[in-house]
């Protein structure tokens, strides 16, 4: 077997990997067989054509076609191997009418509980369909993949709400599962908007966008940026790009900093105050 060598990195100063240089002795010149065309690969793939089509061509030129009928549609065809099918759709046919192949050795007759239709199938079944499936859980509950678990009561953890479910869950919806993650300065957001007495929605969701605060009454949107993650150049394209939708729609926006919540949240008030146009 013929030595595969390790692709070369490049690292700095700090040890940081810039990038990674493949070793040319894993690599050959070879001639195609078809086109003689000089082409380069790996050792170990034992290449002989340049190309997918190159290698049909010389098949064409070299090899013999041989005749072969389609054991489902009867249908007479020529290819380089034989073959009991002209195509995958009359081998899938083939295997639902039960013709005997090496897939299909263990097909064997089941009878569909909801419309007792009777079909064939490898694997046992007890409906024919996906539609009956669903039909028939009303029937016979007991067949369900989740039968066992019994419908029972649960409590939001964010808005306290009662809700059922045969899975344990803590929360009714994802708009209350996306306010469990909220961050400390959108803590302090809200507080600062409850001590206001103004109207807000909570990880308010437009299309694909996700906003922390929106006041409906002001057209207002409240955003809270950590100096760090917003600092990057990567999240102010993105953030540019949301403002300018939400702008064209005929929003407002307001972004308010880390530093700013933590240490001055004063003039956090006098802006927000502002905004919605009170002195």
């Amino acid at each position: 077997m013929k030595r595969k060598f390790p692709p070369i990195v490049v690292k700095d100063d700090r040890g940081r990997i810039l990038k990674t240089l493949k070793d040319e002795r894993n690599y050959e010149i070879i001639r195609c067989l078809n086109c003689n065309k000089k082409f380069k690969t790996l050792k170990c793939q034992k290449r002989k054509f340049c190309s997918r089509a190159c290698y049909f061509i010389f098949l064409k030129k070299k090899a013999k076609r041989i005749k072969n009928k389609c054991l489902f549609c009867k249908k007479v065809f020529y290819d380089f191997k034989k073959r009991k099918f002209c195509s995958k759709k009359c081998y899938i046919n083939a295997l639902k009418n039960g013709y005997v192949i090496k897939e299909a050795k263990s097909l064997k007759e089941y009878k569909c509980l909801y419309c007792g239709k009777i079909f064939k199938d490898w694997r046992e079944r007890k409906f024919c369909s996906w539609q009956c499936y669903l039909q028939g859980i009303k029937k016979y509950p007991y067949l369900a993949s989740n039968w066992k678990n019994k419908v029972q009561v649960f409590v939001c953890k964010v808005c306290g709400k009662e809700f059922k479910s045969r899975e344990e869950r803590f929360y009714c919806s994802r708009e209350c599962y996306l306010k469990s993650f909220s961050s400390t300065l959108e803590e302090k957001i809200k507080n600062l908007l409850d001590l206001l007495k103004i109207d807000y929605i909570q990880q308010w969701r437009y299309r694909r966008w996700v906003v922390d605060f929106y006041l409906p009454y002001f057209k207002l949107i409240i955003e809270c940026d950590g100096d760090y993650w917003h600092s990057k150049p990567e999240t102010i394209s993105k953030d540019k790009k949301r403002d300018e939708f939400f702008i064209s729609l005929g929003y407002r926006i307001l972004r308010l900093k880390e530093h700013e919540i933590k240490y001055k949240i004063d003039k956090c008030k006098e802006k927000i105050l502002e905004k919605i146009g009170v002195n």
